[in-house]
C-alpha cells in the first residue's frame, strides 16, 4: 500500500532533512464497528518512509473484510 500526504516525517535533522533514525510511522487495521484489532500494528521501514509518502504491504484478510486503517507517528 502507498499513502501519499504531507508531514509523514515531522522530525528534521540539522540540515532540515527528515531524520530517518527518529521518524517512525505505525499502521494497523481495526474493525470500523467494534474497534477490534484485525491485524497487528506494523512499523513502516525507514527506507519506505519519506516526508510525503509511506509504503508497506497490507496484511492478508478474508475477502470482504471492512477495516479502518489507523496511522500513528508516536505509536
Amino acid at each position: 500500500m502507498i499513502i501519499n500526504g504531507l508531514g509523514l516525517t515531522p522530525i528534521k535533522d540539522t540540515d532540515g532533512n527528515p531524520d530517518k533514525k527518529k521518524n517512525k510511522l505505525w499502521v494497523r487495521f481495526v474493525d470500523p464497528d467494534s474497534d477490534e484489532i484485525l491485524a497487528k500494528e506494523y512499523e513502516v521501514n525507514a527506507e519506505d518512509l519519506s516526508d510525503d509518502q509511506a509504503i508497506w504491504h497490507t496484511p492478508a484478510m478474508p475477502s470482504g473484510t471492512k477495516a479502518l486503517m489507523q496511522i500513528s507517528l508516536n505509536k
